[in-house]
């Protein structure tokens, strides 16, 4: 596989997940190769989510999960900027519940920065309101990808967006990382532990540690 080259904008995925009397529904928010996701990781999403759901669901709350790759040139960046944008807008959510610009200039101005002690570089930027968890992963490992999609995926959020930005592998579309790749095989074990029970049975991968503000 070669490396997605050139100052064009990076290979990325936006996906969105609301679910609707007890059900996930993902929808892919962006047209790419990358955003083609295999038919049995969507059924392991919608079973997953179905599992988790139960009656717990609260239809006030929204989760933002956005990560960012390994970025090397000022275009790259330009790029991703552009795809975030992208994805956010194409969220599929009542504007009447929720001010959304509101929301996202809260998290500019009261957001924390976490840098992690294990992996070099990687920043955890976060803020929860009352209505809407925003979590930004930037330069992350593979372990703390899968540590915040399993958080996104279990939180008790009728509506959540993950949005996956960055450069990627041709021509499975794997997000390069500062160590290694992502790609919809590591998506795939968020959602099933080793005895293939669904999210909400024993999970293996730690609870992430990052207190985040509110209001």
């Amino acid at each position: 596989m070669e490396t997605e080259a050139g100052p064009g904008r990076p290979r990325g995925v936006a996906m969105e997940t609301s679910p609707r009397q007890g059900e996930t529904s993902p929808r892919q928010g962006l047209p790419s190769p990358v955003s083609q996701l295999d038919q049995n990781l969507v059924e392991s999403l919608c079973k997953a989510g179905a599992a988790v759901a139960a009656a717990s669901w609260d239809p006030r709350k929204h989760s933002l999960l956005i990560v960012i790759g390994d970025i090397g040139t000022e275009s790259q960046l330009r790029a991703v900027r552009a795809h975030l944008e992208q994805g956010i807008l194409s969220w599929n959510i009542d504007l009447s519940s929720i001010d959304l610009n509101q929301q996202l200039r809260l998290f500019i101005t009261r957001h924390l920065a976490h840098f992690s002690s294990e992996v070099k570089g990687q920043r955890t930027l976060c803020h929860q309101s009352e209505i809407l968890e925003t979590i930004i992963l930037v330069n992350p490992s593979a372990d703390s990808i899968s540590s915040e999609v399993h958080h996104l995926l279990s939180s008790p959020s009728v509506h959540k967006l993950l949005i996956l930005s960055g450069q990627s592998l041709e021509p499975g579309g794997d997000l390069i990382l500062q160590s290694g790749t992502y790609s919809y095989q590591n998506f795939a074990q968020v959602l099933h532990n080793p005895e293939g029970k669904v999210i909400g049975a024993t999970w293996d991968y730690p609870v992430p540690k990052r207190p985040c503000t509110s209001g």
